[in-house]
């Protein structure tokens, strides 16, 4: 199964055992900055990426929220190592195979829920101004481009 994978990235990567080191951390990188083969999807492999996080974000989100921080944190900066290989293996800047920025672990755990939230009942933020746009779900299409668009900030889909 594991020969099948490899040809599936790049025949290049199928080799003897005695190949392992190299070509073993290039199928890593190659195997997570694809998001465990969900970039290889023909359509929206970015959505795809996204998909793979959830039980990502399942599995982390009972973690004391110091150990979530330093697990996300970590991920981050290997999701940059194997993005930057898989781009240079694939020789194409932002690849579409590449979806690992598409899982983003993140979720809402930047805080205490409880104090944000008194806040925001207490009306003390502001976050009606952060809102650019409101659309119907009938246009959930053009609310998707006006979101994807340079400095967007807050764009909403109304049931």
């Amino acid at each position: 199964m594991l020969r099948v994978w490899q040809e599936t990235f790049d025949p290049g990567l199928a080799g003897s055992a005695d190949q392992v080191g190299v070509r073993g951390l290039n199928l890593f990188s190659l195997l997570l900055a694809s998001g465990f083969g969900s970039g290889l999807s023909p359509i929206l492999p970015g959505t795809a990426g996204t998909i793979v996080a959830i039980p990502i974000y399942y599995l982390l989100s009972s973690l004391p929220w110091v150990l979530y921080t330093l697990i996300v944190g970590s991920l981050f900066f290997l999701s940059v190592f194997v993005s930057a290989k898989a781009q240079e293996h694939w020789g194409k800047k932002d690849d579409r195979r590449i979806v690992i920025d598409e899982i983003k672990v993140v979720g809402s755990r930047c805080g205490p829920f409880g104090a944000a939230l008194r806040l925001l009942e207490k009306k003390l933020i502001d976050v009606e101004s952060m809102i650019e746009a409101v659309y119907p779900l009938a246009d959930g299409l053009a609310a998707f481009d006006h979101a994807s668009g340079s400095g967007s900030l807050k764009v909403l889909l109304q049931p």
